[in-house]
């Protein structure tokens, strides 16, 4: 079966436009609805760790999670890269991570974001098991890009 994860700052989500907008993603990408994890940032962004994704990233991994929908604070480069680089080498999950400015922007992204999620799934099939594809449209592809 398929899981996706969707981690966000609280405040973020509670603030309405990250709720707001991931209903519309789901909408728009007919996907199950996510789990939602709140992780516990320091309000200080000099201090956030990336360990702290990826430990919450390890934790549903263990519960056969396929996917997370990761929303970074801003400027925060760092996590993002060690992110990707754990996700892709060490846990063989899927990732899309989006800085929270740009999640905010409503619907053109969240179009973009299916495009992009929907590629990754039907394009990943690098270290995942088949299961995980039940109840998710396919669409017939010619060309394989995956992005790091």
């Amino acid at each position: 079966m398929f899981r996706l994860v969707f981690i966000v700052k609280q405040s973020e989500f509670e603030r309405g436009e990250s709720k707001k907008n991931l209903d519309l993603f789901i909408k728009e990408s007919q996907l199950p609805n996510p789990v939602v994890h709140h992780p516990v940032l320091s309000r200080n962004f000099c201090d956030i760790r990336s360990n702290i994704y990826t430990d919450i990233m390890d934790e549903y991994t263990k519960k056969r999670t396929a996917f997370f929908l990761i929303i970074i604070p801003q400027n925060n480069a760092e996590v993002y890269k060690v992110i990707k680089i754990k996700s892709f080498f060490q846990l063989k999950v899927l990732t899309q991570s989006i800085f929270s400015r740009i999640f905010d922007k409503g619907r053109s992204v969240s179009i973009k974001l299916k495009q992009h999620i929907i590629d990754k799934l039907v394009l990943a099939s690098w270290g995942l098991s088949q299961d995980i594809y039940k109840g998710v449209s396919m669409v017939s592809l010619k060309l394989l890009f995956l992005g790091v």
